[in-house]
């Protein structure tokens, strides 16, 4: 199965190998831009609800402690922990789409390859002696080979049954599987058999990391993303990755820093964007703030986080007309969508 950052980052390049042998890109690709963004989407929106929720958490903590009333921050964070669940089941789900639209893309021809879609367009590049002319039907490899005892087709079944026990992407597959049905432990575990496997197996060590980071255990998230990072220093899919990490924990020096890095490794990032602008926010920067969830929407028009965020601050900044506009501008982008209807019902 291709990668998938290797597919998104190299779309065009996909599409034109995919029609150099003779299929349809957009059969085989499908709505794989469509789902990825949307994914991701969800994935950004799931990490930024979450932080939310920790916020309302501790100000539930110090009004409690205060003696005061902490029933509007209680209400907040059940209503987070539904919203969030419901986006890790739709990024759930459109993983497994995506996946499905992965392993349906065949390996893609090499540049040297002459293109052509028949055995006649092959070119000859050399010939050895000439083809003997048998007075015979030849029997087919295999059937010589056992005959001669030099094959053992029933021992290679059953090795090939066993042959993912060697294979450090099957066990990352069965880990996601086992993620996707929120079996966190289990997950863990078949990406740590990855990593037994190949121990430099960078997407095992980023969802790992992540799968530690969904549990909350921080202490042993970060050195895993730090690995991943140290094996692709120019993915910026490992520095967004620690930079949610250092979100999470309070570093948000750090965490400003790796979602910088990852937006000069790839500008148009939305998720990048939108969280350096939560990291601005929350530092008391809005002005900063409104730049990035701006810039956003105008690079990225259907992330409907920088959308709800944006609208927040205008809203926090007394001025419900932007905010009315804002969210208006996301209705248009998304008919129907919830939080935004939410978010204008309070505004009116």
């Amino acid at each position: 199965m291709l990668d998938l950052n290797f597919v998104r980052d190299n779309l065009p390049v996909v599409e034109e190998k995919l029609r150099q042998r003779g299929m349809d890109p957009a059969a085989v690709l499908k709505d794989f831009g469509e789902v990825d963004t949307q994914r991701r989407h969800a994935i950004s929106a799931a990490e930024t609800m979450k932080a939310q929720r920790n916020k309302a958490s501790e100000e539930i903590a110090k009004a409690k402690k205060a003696g005061q009333d902490a029933s509007a921050a209680m209400a907040q964070t059940k209503e987070l922990r539904e919203q969030i669940q419901t986006l890790e089941k739709t990024a759930t789900d459109l993983d497994a789409r995506l996946r499905d639209i992965l392993s349906g893309i065949p390996n893609l021809p090499h540049t040297s390859v002459p293109v052509g879609h028949s055995a006649e367009e092959n070119v000859e590049v050399r010939r050895w002696g000439s083809p003997p002319k048998l007075d015979f039907t030849p029997k087919p490899h295999w059937e010589l080979g056992e005959q001669l005892g030099v094959l053992d087709l029933e021992r290679a079944v059953k090795l090939s049954a066993s042959y993912p026990d060697t294979m450090p992407n099957a066990w990352n597959n069965l880990g996601l599987l086992s993620a996707r049905e929120g079996q966190v432990d289990e997950a863990i575990a078949h990406f740590q058999e990855a990593l037994r496997v190949s121990p430099d197996y960078w997407i095992a060590l980023e969802n790992l990391g992540n799968a530690y980071r969904l549990q909350q255990r921080w202490d042993l998230a970060r050195p895993i993303l730090e690995r991943a990072l140290e094996a692709r220093p120019q993915d910026p899919e490992a520095h967004y990755n620690l930079a949610m990490l250092f979100a999470q924990t309070g570093d948000p020096v750090a965490a400003s820093a790796h979602l910088q890095k990852a937006l000069q490794l790839r500008p148009i990032y939305p998720e990048a964007l939108n969280n350096l602008g939560v990291l601005y926010l929350r530092t008391e920067r809005r002005d900063a703030a409104v730049a990035k969830f701006e810039e956003c929407i105008r690079v990225a028009p259907g992330f409907d986080q920088s959308y709800l965020n944006l609208a927040r601050v205008y809203g926090l900044e007394g001025a419900p007309e932007k905010a009315r506009a804002v969210l208006l501008e996301l209705l248009k982008q998304h008919p129907g969508h919830a939080q935004a209807q939410l978010a204008l019902g309070r505004l009116r």
